[in-house]
């Protein structure tokens, strides 16, 4: 029988759920995903300890084994109550995301870095493999003069959100059951800083763009490298496309992430 609502006591449950192994945290998921979906705990167990914790806000019951299962003193199972199922996401995510916040605070400036490191390394791969192709087009008797300056504004413009989009993505080489609740997390510390961003990203743009350029220019996929004042001002364009581009895009991927891991979309 589930207990009357009430205030959930964070620290309390943040202690049980630290505990969790990853493979325990997985399986709250789950059964998050499944309508009627059952748990069944070890009696001593942490992750039987979360259930009784927010059993105790009405948000999770206790259910009656049958069978062979009844003779089995250290088995638990539950499931999750509407309100549990209402609630428990967020509550996750608060979880999961307090303790990463407070340590991306911690090292923001190394957070910045590796955030113009991703935009850049996304940028330039689009960008020299425009070029490459655009060179090779030329080569094969393709005209593109009349429609050069609007495909490189156009080009420009989308890479530049798919970059900002990879960009804001937690770049890892093993996924677990935490990793899109870290991506939010990660979100969510990128979002007020808008502006620094905006600015940082002007800087990484206007050196790939420098870099891509004398590159090309080397190598003789373009006949001239543009000047020092033309690269400033396409800088200051690119800025001003990546503040509004963050303010539009930000909100969206938070939106994708969360129905992608709890209600199975995206």
């Amino acid at each position: 029988m589930s207990s009357p609502f009430q205030e959930p006591n964070l620290d309390a449950v943040s202690e049980h759920y630290q505990r969790m192994s990853e493979g325990d945290r997985s399986c709250v998921i789950a059964v998050l995903q499944e309508q009627d979906g059952q748990q069944m705990t070890s009696a001593n167990s942490a992750h039987n300890s979360f259930y009784e914790e927010i059993a105790t806000y009405g948000w999770a019951d206790a259910v009656d084994m049958t069978g062979e299962l009844q003779s089995i003193d250290t088995l638990r199972c539950w499931r999750l109550t509407p309100v549990g199922r209402s609630l428990l996401p967020t509550l996750l995510l608060a979880l999961t995301t307090r303790g990463l916040r407070s340590e991306l605070e911690g090292r923001k400036a190394v957070e910045y870095g590796k955030f113009c490191l991703k935009l850049s390394t996304t940028y330039l791969a689009m960008t020299a493999s425009m070029g490459v192709a655009a060179f090779i087009a030329v080569k094969a008797g393709f005209d593109f003069a009349g429609i050069k300056n609007t495909l490189s504004t156009l080009s420009i413009f989308v890479f530049l959100l798919i970059s900002l989009f990879l960009a804001c993505k937690v770049w890892s080489k093993r996924k677990s059951p935490d990793t899109p609740f870290r991506t939010l997390a990660y979100l969510d510390f990128l979002r007020p800083k808008t502006k620094t961003l905006s600015a940082l990203s002007a800087v990484t743009i206007l050196a790939a763009h420098g870099l891509f350029e004398a590159s090309a220019t080397q190598l003789g996929l373009i006949a001239e490298a543009k000047s020092l004042t033309t690269l400033m001002l396409q800088a200051a364009i690119l800025s001003a496309l990546v503040y509004f581009g963050s303010a539009a895009v930000l909100p969206g991927i938070i939106k994708r992430q969360h129905a992608k891991q709890f209600d199975g979309k995206g």
